[in-house]
This record gives C-alpha cells, structure tokens and sequence, in this order.
C-alpha cells in the first residue's frame, strides 16, 4: 500500500489553505466595512444665546454618528413613544421636523456624525423612557438603545 503523497495531493492540501485563508479574511472585511450608526439622545438642552431661531426652549439631541467604513445616508430621526403614551400622543413615532437640522437626506461618511434637535416642550416622557432612532437610505433602522432596554422602556415588558 503506497501512502506517498502525490503531487495532487499536495496541491489540494495548498488550496484548501490558502481558500480558507482567504474567506476567512472576506469575512473580516465584511463585519469591519458593515454600517454602524451611533445614535444617542440627550434631554434637556438648550441652545444658547437666546436669540437664535431656537429661542429659549428646551430641546432633545438626537446624534447620528456614523463609525463604518462605508458612508450612509441618514433619511428619518425620530423617537420611539411608550406604550402608555401612544393615545395621548396619537402616535407611535414622533419625527424630528426641525427645518434647520432635519435635511431631507444627509449622508455621513466614515467618521461624520449630524445632530437634529426636537422640541421637548409638551413630550411627557420621562429621561429613563427615551428611545431615539434614525433610519437609513434602506430602510434599516438604528436605535438608541439595545433590544432588550428598547422593550423595557416602551413599555412592552413590566420593568419591576
């Protein structure tokens, strides 16, 4: 019984190194060039001097900060209303309209963030409640917060 390796085998053996070699490296250059979009949302600020446009106002910051590779194009920022909340406010989502920084698109590349500013008179949400999100060129969403703390603060699951 002849257990030499030929020459094919030895061929066979390089490629199947050097293959996985490689579709592992396209899998990291998949996960590293993927979107990541950042968003956090901050209560209570106000815009200084009093003079501008905004006046004496508080407002919501709603911060899109894209950390990809690839740019992305940023269509929608909104927040997310609690359960409790959607008859009073005869909605689901409330939408950033601010005409000074809610553009039609903004696109973001590697690095770049954009802030929208939504007026928090009148919301009855408390700071523990917010869920912020903004919502790509595709229609994918991002949010504030992870799955889990989503669930809690809409009101979906009792929080004891």
């Amino acid at each position: 019984m002849d257990t030499a390796l030929t020459i094919t085998d030895l061929l066979a053996f390089w490629g199947a190194i050097i293959s996985t070699i490689l579709g592992t490296i396209k899998i990291l250059e998949f996960i590293r060039d993927r979107a990541r979009i950042i968003v956090r949302a901050v209560d209570n600020q106000r815009v200084f001097p009093k003079e501008t446009a905004y006046g004496d106002k508080l407002y919501i910051r709603i911060t899109a900060a894209n950390r990809g590779r690839r740019p992305i194009v940023v269509t929608t920022a909104f927040l997310a209303v609690p359960l409790k909340l959607r008859a009073h406010h005869n909605a689901t989502h409330m939408i950033c309209m601010d005409p000074t920084t809610a553009k039609a698109a903004v696109t973001l590349g590697e690095g770049q963030s954009h802030m929208y500013m939504m007026l928090q008179d009148g919301l009855d949400i408390d700071r523990d409640k917010f869920v912020a999100g903004v919502c790509d060129a595709t229609g994918k969403t991002y949010y504030s917060v992870c799955y889990l703390k989503r669930v809690i603060r809409l009101g979906r699951i009792k929080n004891h």
